[in-house]
């Protein structure tokens, strides 16, 4: 649960260790999921339409900031670790290092930045077109910064506890983190990007026939791996 006010959250940082060597076997076979529906197909979360079939694409293409596990209990995603101001408005994410998204590129904390400001910044709520859960949030924004080497900080005008829901996995929606882009909004990029989105996501998008079909491959580089050192019960889904 998030803490309120007054606490401060507790950091929960990844292993470093590193783990035994495993063989790790990947089914070289295929996975058909049917839908009822496409929604409108755009992989921008401030443009995707809703319905089961958006979440369901978008959160395969996607990496969180923060995960869970089994339980539904916060644990570390791009996210290593995040924290609670006192006075409960200022959430501090520490962006992992060594994660990539689809192109090879690595995810920096620019990137967090930009994802975050073009999402649900303070000046948000004047393009989006689609997520009305954005605007509402947008407006409770007081600023979206860099605060650190590797850290992202978002500020708040009224205490927000369930913002780690938002950035995270156990939301029904999909992932805020892209790479960072010129600008904040300009519909002629956002539409060029769902002709060729970047995530860093378990799986990267390599077919998509409008109104029929998306084709996703193995993420090989996807920063979470089965033996790559998390401790039991701190691996995400």
């Amino acid at each position: 649960a998030a803490p309120g006010v007054g606490e401060t959250s507790q950091p929960t940082a990844a292993s470093q260790a590193a783990a035994s060597p495993s063989e790790v076997e990947v089914n070289p076979g295929k996975v058909t999921v049917m839908v009822g529906d496409l929604a409108n197909e755009r992989l921008d979360y401030i443009h995707e339409g809703g319905g089961p079939g958006a979440h369901g694409y978008g959160r395969l293409l996607h990496a969180f900031l923060i995960s869970t596990n089994e339980k539904t209990e916060f644990i570390p995603g791009v996210a290593s670790q995040w924290s609670l101001s006192d006075d409960g408005l200022t959430w501090t994410f520490t962006i992992r290092k060594g994660v990539k998204f689809h192109d090879g590129s690595e995810v920096t904390p620019e990137d967090a930045l930009w994802g975050l400001q073009h999402a649900i910044g303070p000046r948000a709520f004047e393009y989006i077109t689609v997520a009305d859960t954005a605007i509402n949030y947008s407006k409770k924004m007081d600023r979206i910064e860099l605060s650190g080497p590797d850290e992202v900080s978002v500020t708040t005008k009224e205490i927000v506890t369930e913002l780690p829901v938002l950035v995270g996995e156990a939301r029904g929606f999909y992932s805020l983190l892209m790479p960072k882009r010129a600008e904040l909004y300009n519909s002629e990029v956002d539409i060029a990007y769902d002709n060729n989105p970047i995530g860093a996501g378990p799986m990267k998008l390599v077919n998509h026939v409008k109104a029929q079909v998306m084709s996703f491959e193995r993420f090989d580089d996807y920063y979470y791996q089965p033996d790559n050192g998390f401790p039991e019960d701190k691996r995400p889904n």
